[in-house]
């Protein structure tokens, strides 16, 4: 006799939950998208996407351009961007083309890479109160000991670099 004799489940409880893969948002070649697109995952563009994009990963295809505002932990452009740029790392890759404004705290610029705007390094990127750092003048009756190297002449008030002479 079997008194209170139970069969076990096959499955193990200390194995961890199955983990569902995420997939990313494609925003496919053919497709032009108008307004704001906001995830917690990834966002491949292949295509057009006019606004803002807001994402843990932003992906711009070689083919993919974005007219507007990126926000994302992480972006990687290889296609075309024209509006500002903000993320704690951003690589823009060959062949990719930038017009605007990149906050980061790392920038990578390969070999190939367009960028027409500026760079700003910031610990935190995501700031709403950014404060750009004025490029101190010198006045022109006081050059610093730099500029008064043999390297520099002046003309005036402003100063300009000799021009090279390449030996024959």
């Amino acid at each position: 006799m079997m008194f209170f004799r139970r069969s076990k489940p096959n499955l193990n409880d200390n194995a961890p939950a199955p983990v569902e893969a995420a997939v990313p948002t494609v925003i496919a070649s053919d497709a032009v998208l108008r307004g704001d697109l906001a995830t917690d995952g990834e966002i491949r563009v292949a295509g057009t996407v006019r606004g803002t994009i807001r994402a843990r990963l932003c992906i711009v295809e070689s083919g993919g351009a974005v007219e507007g505002d990126i926000r994302a932990d992480e972006i990687i452009v290889r296609g075309r961007v024209i509006g500002p740029l903000r993320a704690y790392h951003v690589h823009l890759q060959p062949g990719s083309h930038v017009e605007g404004e990149v906050i980061n705290e790392t920038i990578v610029i390969d070999s190939g890479a367009s960028l027409m705007g500026s760079v700003w390094h910031s610990e935190d990127p995501f700031a709403t109160s950014q404060k750009k750092v004025e490029i101190e003048r010198l006045p022109a009756t006081e050059p610093s000991s730099y500029l008064q190297s043999p390297l520099w002449t002046a003309s005036g008030t402003s100063y300009r670099p000799l021009a090279a002479v390449r030996p024959r």
